[in-house]
């Protein structure tokens, strides 16, 4: 028996031992697992404390895990009495109330958002597509909404617009062939008259009654064909449609001509003079013929 195991019975017993004489200082030893059992039985059983023993051997001590970090040495506050491992509920307690875990957040969020935006930034953009594109691909959507029966009747009115302004042309012209034949027709009047009044009959200009030594017969015929003749107007040179006889009758043709000597189209001048293409190539062929 131990030392301590005798004064610890002594103690127990009540009997007057004196102070056990200490034993010289051994170097701490790991002792075996079975000793070490029995000798705290031994203990148990002189201190009043009876507990049932068992055979099997007790397990190992488990590895220990490192002592928490106190709380006082992270946030700088008093320390707090929490149970081992429990460091993280007492850190987030402390940080309950506090307004640092917003500001985290928020920061977080804003530098999220500022890497979005850069990539939206530096994305190539796709390029724009030219107007004359665009513009067919208007007039194709609205091709594609038309149904068939909008299309017929806008190819009808389109057809009637296009007959209208032929038969507009047709009608310009046949105005200007009769004013053309009106004027000739005036001229020519006044032209037969000018030569009815400037040659006047004269009795004296007739030859003399032949004698009758003739034929009656070949006097009556030789009287006829003077008489023919008398009657028949002198030749004369109808006035032609010139470019000198129309510029004091009518100004448009002069500015037709004009403008057709500067090279210009039949189009160009009708819709310069706003005249019909039908009436501005009547004149342009007048003109030619004359």
């Amino acid at each position: 028996m131990t030392p301590t195991l005798a004064a610890l019975t002594a103690a127990q017993s009540g009997s007057p031992l004196g102070p056990a004489i200490p034993e010289p200082e051994q170097p701490a030893a790991t002792p075996p697992a079975e000793p070490a059992t029995q000798s705290h039985a031994e203990v148990q059983s002189l201190t009043g404390h009876r507990e049932a023993a068992t055979d099997a051997p007790q397990p190992q001590a488990e590895e220990t895990s490192p002592p928490p970090i106190p709380s006082e040495l992270i946030l700088g506050g008093r320390p707090q009495e929490s149970a081992p491992g429990d460091w993280l509920a007492n850190l987030r307690a402390e940080y309950k109330d506090s307004m640092i875990p917003g500001m985290l957040m928020a920061f977080g969020v804003l530098v999220l958002m500022y890497l979005m935006m850069r990539r939206l930034i530096r994305r190539p953009r796709p390029a724009a597509a030219p107007h004359e594109t665009r513009v067919q691909e208007i007039h194709d959507r609205a091709a594609a909404s038309v149904t068939p029966v909008e299309r017929a009747m806008a190819e009808a009115e389109q057809l009637a617009r296009r007959l209208a302004a032929t038969l507009d042309n047709k009608a310009d012209r046949m105005d200007l062939l009769i004013q053309e034949a009106d004027r000739k027709l005036e001229e020519l009047n006044k032209a037969i008259a000018a030569v009815s009044r400037n040659t006047p009959v004269s009795t004296h200009d007739r030859p003399q009654r032949p004698v009758r030594t003739i034929d009656p017969s070949l006097m009556d015929r030789a009287r006829i064909e003077q008489d023919r003749a008398e009657r028949q107007p002198e030749p004369r040179h109808e006035p032609r449609l010139t470019r000198e006889t129309t510029d004091e009758t009518n100004p448009i043709h002069r500015r037709v001509w004009a403008l057709a000597d500067d090279g210009m189209p039949p189009v160009e001048i009708a819709r310069s003079l706003n005249q019909p293409i039908g009436q501005v190539e009547l004149i342009l062929n007048l003109r030619k013929s004359g």
